[in-house]
């Protein structure tokens, strides 16, 4: 998964430890040496991991302790994944939510996929047009429309929408 060789022999195994990142070591290893010392079953924690590329990873780590009818610990079962992907995507949702919240253009966002209910509003679209989310939220777009808009032009978004195309326009709303 990181591309390194895998480990030859136990020892080595051992030292998944060498690959994680300097600035988030100290942390690791004291939240690992505070789970074992403190008996606990199970152990969760969040990471950098230095892949064979010499880029990094963000790793859920997670490992259970196995106990015998005793209550002694056995064994220890433990699986690393790769969440690089998800926290970049969590990442880019904050900044595309920063960017619709403080822009000063009026953002309206329809379910294209339910005939365009709006289902959101930004300040700067209720600061133009008096409305706001909750006196509209549910209802179509067409509530706007008046005798100046353009009909051809909405069929036209209408195709784009039903295309999964982009379209621009401008359109006389009320």
């Amino acid at each position: 998964m990181f591309g390194h060789e895998p480990p030859k022999n136990a020892e080595e195994s051992k030292l998944w430890n060498r690959y994680i990142h300097p600035e988030d070591f100290e942390r690791i290893e004291h939240n690992f040496q505070d789970f074992l010392n403190k008996n606990r079953n199970s152990w969760t924690d969040e990471y950098r991991y230095l892949k064979s590329d010499g880029t990094y990873a963000i790793i859920l780590d997670k490992a259970y302790v196995i106990k015998d009818e005793d209550g002694n610990a056995i064994r220890m079962v433990g699986a690393m994944q790769d969440i690089t992907k998800q926290r970049k995507e969590e990442e880019d949702l904050r900044l595309f939510n920063s960017v619709i919240k403080n822009t000063h253009d009026g953002v309206m966002i329809t379910d294209a996929a339910n005939d365009n209910p709006i289902i959101y509003v930004n300040e700067a679209f209720t600061k133009t047009t008096g409305y706001e989310l909750n006196e509209i939220k549910g209802k179509n777009p067409r509530i706007f429309q008046g005798p100046g808009t353009d009909f051809e032009e909405l069929k036209k978004i209408k195709e784009a929408i039903r295309n999964w195309q982009p379209h621009e326009c401008t359109l006389i709303n009320y």
